[in-house]
């Protein structure tokens, strides 16, 4: 377990000088401006008038973000997903309460979704970071679904890259617009995250049976 975290701890910019290795030299904030992920459409966000479906939002509508209240999407990418590839490779279902969310939600594989932990603060020194969709299977109950039908994603995209609500509580990543992305939030890859998410998931078992004192965040 601490030679799989060892990566993850680490400060920001050994983080960044990551992710522009897995993406070829390519700079950050290129990276976080294409397109990728989005949210599915049923998602509900938070606009100035009040909770609605991604679908709903327009440019130019405030939506609510984590730290800059709400903010205006600059453009709206809009891809749809035929039945015949929602039906095989299908998408994640995150039952009610897993990510903070009011009610059931579904994750496209490639959306960034923040997760805050004491665990990510002990070994990162930061409490919070972005995990693909994909690497969140089987982490508290979010299950992989296949359905036969025809689906939207909504992809955000703002001055700057933002975390928005999504299902009262779920933080999905937005992406800012080429240049306007700094790479802010640290993002984990996929040996990093599969050893917090383990650890988390061992804390909470053991809190569920009343031995939270006995799992040190680090061992």
């Amino acid at each position: 377990m601490i030679a799989e975290l060892k990566g993850a701890k680490t400060n920001k910019a050994e983080m960044q000088d990551g992710l522009r290795a897995e993406g070829k030299g390519i700079a950050l904030s290129e990276i976080l401006a294409r397109p990728c992920g989005g949210l599915v459409s049923g998602t509900l966000v938070e606009s100035g008038g009040g909770w609605c479906p991604i679908e709903e939002i327009r440019p130019g509508m405030g939506v609510m973000t984590l730290d800059g209240g709400f903010r205006e999407p600059r453009r709206i990418l809009r891809r749809e997903i035929s039945a015949h590839l929602n039906a095989t490779k299908g998408m994640l279902h995150v039952p009610p309460g897993a990510l903070d969310n009011c009610s059931e939600a579904k994750l496209h594989d490639d959306q960034l979704v923040m997760i805050e932990h004491p665990v990510i603060e002990a070994y990162t020194g930061e409490p919070e970071g972005l995990f693909e969709a994909r690497m969140l299977e089987g982490f508290r109950g979010i299950r992989r679904v296949h359905e036969p039908c025809r689906i939207a994603t909504y992809g955000l995209v703002f001055d700057d890259e933002e975390i928005v609500y999504a299902n009262s509580g779920i933080l999905m990543h937005c992406p800012g617009k080429a240049g306007g992305g700094d790479g802010f939030f640290q993002r984990f890859g996929r040996v990093q995250a599969a050893a917090l998410l383990k650890r988390i998931g061992e804390l909470e078992a053991g809190a569920r049976h009343g031995g939270f004192g006995a799992w040190p965040l680090v061992a």
